[in-house]
Order: structure tokens, then C-alpha cells, then sequence
């Protein structure tokens, strides 16, 4: 099974905007990094602006602890389309967020950079 999880497809929403507006970062380097097959895990610029990101959506918590079960819904969301069931999507979401517990990035921007593509990669295998 070949899956891309894909984060970005659409303008930038309104706390992407707010996130790139307060660290000053190119919207261009923005829109490519998320439509890359991996986000990239050693640009502290976007690890920061996804860090903001996902801590105002509630994927990082205020101790910048990943908030698994959130991550869980929005894999298995991306997948339903895939697997055509949401108990099949779940399922794999489940295993795949177990699977990728154990990655530690040096931010918690950056943890969920390589979470994502550890995800994105068991599902290519």
C-alpha cells in the first residue's frame, strides 16, 4: 500500500498565518515543506513554525508534549479515503502512532516533523 499523508494542500489558514507572520518566515518555504513527501527535520525555521503551529491547534500541549490521540484522529482521518472504513482507519492510525511514539526531535517542532514522517514512512513500506 502506497499512502502520501499529505498536511498541506490549500492556502495557508489563519493560524498558519498567524505563525508565519510572528516568526517572519517566506510563505514559499512554507507551502513547499508541506507539500514534500517528508517535512524536513533539520530546518529550525519551519520546525518552528510548525511548532506554533500544531501548539495553537492542540496536536503539542503548553509542556510540549505531542498530544497523541489528536495526531490519531487526523492520521485516521487521511487514511479513511484510503482504506474505505473509519474502523480500518483507525486501526492503522493506532499502529502507526504506537509504531512512532519513540521519535524525539531537539523541539517539540521538530518531534513532530519526524512523527509525521515516521508515519508517512511505515506506510510506504
Amino acid at each position: 500500500m502506497f499512502v502520501i499523508i499529505c498536511i498541506k494542500a490549500q492556502e495557508l489558514d489563519e493560524i498558519e498565518r498567524s505563525c508565519r507572520k510572528k516568526l517572519n518566515i517566506e510563505e514559499f518555504l512554507i507551502d513547499y515543506n508541506l507539500n514534500q513527501l517528508y517535512m524536513p527535520e533539520g530546518n529550525p525555521s519551519f520546525s518552528k513554525f510548525m511548532g506554533c503551529v500544531w501548539k495553537r491547534k492542540g496536536f503539542i500541549d503548553s509542556k510540549n508534549n505531542l498530544q497523541y490521540d489528536i495526531f490519531t484522529d487526523f492520521i485516521a482521518k487521511r487514511f479513511l479515503d484510503v482504506v474505505g472504513n473509519s474502523k480500518s482507519a483507525n486501526a492503522l492510525a493506532k499502529d502507526s502512532v504506537n509504531s512512532c511514539m519513540i521519535v524525539k526531535g531537539d523541539t517539540a517542532g521538530q518531534t513532530g516533523i519526524m512523527f509525521m514522517n515516521c508515519v508517512t514512512r511505515l506506510f510506504q513500506n
